[in-house]
């Protein structure tokens, strides 16, 4: 909106800012509440994918329209955007937890101008800001669910001794117990064998005091 006459500048100025309130909105319900607005003319520089990609939830369900992206929306902005909002349906979705990215509260009165049009079409400062703290509260709520609800670490530790065979005393039980089933013959046909044969160096092994949730997750195919 640069022009040497201020009535032209001004309301150039003013357009702009108005055709920018839509996406500025749909911006920060994304980033807030992992939502999209509906969009039938397709302004908003992310969309939902689909058809056949549709099942591709984290790397093809939604994507960046780059073309869309406004100059006052730094790219690197708009991906981390993306990213949060993908983040916050999918805490959503997968792990239960539907609590947006901030408090009610927080999320009100347009986070101190966060979702503002920048006069001049600046970038945004305090949008970056609010982008970066959006992610930050994400990522930290999947790697709480991950730890927690889910029990990852509880998980790699259970892989790491039994399939990785890190268990020492684990590692040679189940040595012994396949090369008995091996002595004894062909195993039979439905792998109740090795799957005794598993079992048994499970529980005569100090691998039986892993996590009782992730040795349920263990099989033998």
């Amino acid at each position: 909106a640069r022009h040497g006459d201020p009535a032209v500048r001004d309301l150039v100025e003013g357009l702009v800012e108005k055709s920018a309130a839509p996406v500025l909105a749909a911006a920060k319900r994304w980033l807030v509440a992992g939502q999209l607005l509906p969009d039938a003319a397709g302004e908003f520089f992310i969309r939902e994918t689909t058809g056949e990609d549709r099942g591709d939830f984290w790397e093809k369900r939604y994507g960046l329209v780059e073309t869309m992206v406004p100059s006052f929306v730094p790219r690197a902005v708009a991906e981390k955007i993306l990213v949060a909002g993908k983040t916050i349906t999918f805490l959503r979705r997968c792990c239960g937890d539907d609590r947006s990215a901030f408090a009610a509260g927080e999320a009100g009165a347009a986070k101190n101008g966060a979702f503002d049009y920048a006069k001049g079409g600046a970038p945004n400062a305090e949008l970056e800001h609010v982008v970066d703290e959006a992610l930050q509260r994400a990522s930290s709520r999947v790697l709480d669910a991950l730890r927690g609800e889910f029990l990852l670490v509880e998980h790699l530790r259970c892989l790491s001794a039994c399939l990785l065979l890190t268990q020492g005393d684990f590692a040679l039980r189940v040595v012994d117990a396949f090369d008995g089933v091996a002595s004894a013959g062909p195993f039979s046909g439905g792998g109740g064998d090795a799957v005794a044969a598993f079992e048994a160096a499970l529980r005569g092994s100090n691998a039986s005091r892993l996590h009782p949730a992730a040795l349920e997750r263990l099989r033998v195919v």
